[in-house]
């Protein structure tokens, strides 16, 4: 299965903000919450990219550093960064 990575800085951000935007902003990108990680900060999701299933998932570290990956079987390394975009995209549009 193809992974990608991306990470993103939001200083002076809580983690708790930052988790509870991410909550709101995966879907936003186009993928379901299907699991939430509250103690270690983790939003799981799964979505389609090309019709092929994906995961989407963030994870927030104190500090404002964000974990976003993006995986999918037979899915190109452009079409998950591009889906990574889209989850960092929605996450700085809602974070507060």
């Amino acid at each position: 299965m193809a992974n990608i990575v991306e990470n993103v800085m939001f200083a002076g951000k809580s983690t708790s903000d930052v988790f509870e935007a991410a909550k709101v902003a995966l879907p936003k990108a186009g993928f379901e919450v299907w699991k939430l990680r509250d103690i270690a900060w983790m939003v799981l999701g799964k979505g389609k990219i090309n019709d092929l299933p994906a995961d989407g998932n963030v994870m927030v570290m104190a500090g404002g550093l964000v974990n976003v990956s993006v995986g999918g079987e037979g899915i190109s390394d452009a079409d998950l960064r591009a889906a990574a975009q889209k989850i960092i995209a929605a996450l700085k549009e809602t974070v507060k």
